[in-house]
């Protein structure tokens, strides 16, 4: 689905009509063909051709266009970073370039004379022409690039860049792709994204170790008790280990956590010594700055908020109820944590989908994590990653800060 983006307006138009429209009274072209056929990499040049054909050879004879090849793009090609860098730079071409989008994704931005820099994000199914001359440049993404297209030509030679060393191109280094659907629910992690890395593994953590002893003295609790029970369970089931005295399951329960495992007794235990520390003062929640104005205007506009973390939901609502911000939980209305599924497991996010009542499409989920957004992606989420100090890029949209997410959601 096409995308057009003026930045500066901060306008964007997803109407098919609208923006063919829009290219029109700009001497640029946009069309969209379809073909209900899905290549895998195994597809060859000529399979993908032919599959085209019938749009493809009325649009070439039409235009007077001699030929036409296939160009794949994606994380494995080789001297990637440098094949972008020569088409991120404001250029033009002395033919006509056209491109149709087979597969993956990419960002043609457009410099015309006395008009806004204005940008198309284009798909599977788009067709776009801009014409000799044209100032523009192209990205295919910094990160996780994904292009499969048609290439159509008068002659191949035509399509070399000519640069222009405007730099204009360095002014929306920053953009963000729009997201696709409209946001109903945001589900944020907590580690790395809306909290420091360091604050779990410099206090948290540290807390929970110093003061574990502290569990034997609150053994009679039936959640402490469940959580014991379940620790030499999961001991002999995943580390082959019999364990039977409440000094071993402490002892298992340390070595846990020096090995940060995503294990819900762990996590359960953990949320029980945090709740004292919480509540004594010697814990204070971080959240980053940008953190609670983003919550703020969430609510103001209606979008729901939840919380999906490793960590037990009592430590979740612990963090955001003792934050250095204070009690910032009235703006979440769900919490879900490793009870429900493990966080690099699409099907965990089905659940979520399902317990919310809310399509996939208008759940947005922000992490730090590549692997959890790939799982939340393939359940039909929509995903940003948060690209914090302790972090690099990875994914096709990021973002440093909550407050780089464009407003609004719906």
């Amino acid at each position: 689905m096409a995308i057009l983006s003026i930045p500066e307006q901060n306008r964007t138009i997803r109407n098919p009509k609208e923006i063919r429209a829009f290219f029109n009274e700009r001497n640029l072209f946009f069309d969209q063909w379809s073909c209900d056929i899905i290549f895998d990499d195994s597809a060859t040049q000529e399979q993908i051709l032919e599959a085209y054909s019938k749009d493809l050879n009325l649009f070439m004879e039409q235009g007077g266009y001699l030929t036409a090849d296939v160009i794949s793009i994606n994380k494995l090609t080789e001297n990637y970073k440098a094949i972008r860098a020569k088409f991120l730079a404001e250029h033009t071409h002395s033919e006509d370039e056209i491109r149709f989008f087979v597969d993956g994704q990419g960002l043609f931005w457009f410099n015309i004379e006395n008009e806004p820099v204005f940008n198309l994000l284009c798909e599977k199914g788009d067709l776009i022409s801009v014409p000799a001359g044209t100032k523009h440049w192209f990205d295919a993404g910094a990160t996780n690039p994904f292009v499969k297209a048609i290439r159509i030509f008068i002659d191949m030679s035509g399509w070399v860049p000519e640069y222009t060393s405007s730099s204009e191109e360095l002014k929306f280094s920053e953009f963000m792709i729009p997201l696709q659907k409209p946001v109903h629910f945001v589900l944020t992690d907590i580690e790395g994204t809306t909290t420091s890395v360091s604050f779990v593994y410099d206090k948290l953590f540290p807390y929970f170790r110093e003061n574990i002893n502290e569990l034997l003295e609150l053994k009679e609790l039936l959640t402490v008790q469940g959580a014991f029970e379940l620790t030499k369970a999961l001991a002999l089931e995943e580390d082959n280990e019999l364990i039977e005295t409440n000094e071993q399951i402490i002892a298992k329960l340390l070595a846990w956590s020096l090995e940060d495992r995503k294990i819900t007794p762990l996590k359960t235990l953990q949320g029980i010594l945090w709740d004292k520390g919480y509540k004594s003062g010697e814990l204070k929640g971080h959240v980053f700055a940008d953190v609670k104005p983003f919550l703020e205007k969430c609510s103001q506009e209606k979008v729901g908020l939840g919380v999906f973390s490793s960590g037990s939901i009592v430590a979740q609502k612990l963090i955001f109820g003792h934050s250095i911000d204070g009690d910032i939980t009235s703006h979440f209305s769900s919490y879900f944590d490793t009870t429900t599924g493990g966080k690099r497991d699409s099907e965990t996010y089905q659940k979520i989908s399902y317990q919310l009542k809310i399509n996939p499409e208008n759940i947005l989920f922000l992490s730090d994590i590549r692997e959890e957004l790939e799982a939340a992606d393939s359940a039909g989420f929509q995903t940003i990653q948060l690209v914090r100090n302790d972090n690099s890029p990875n994914w096709n949209r990021c973002v440093s800060a909550f407050d780089k997410i464009k407003m609004p959601l719906i």
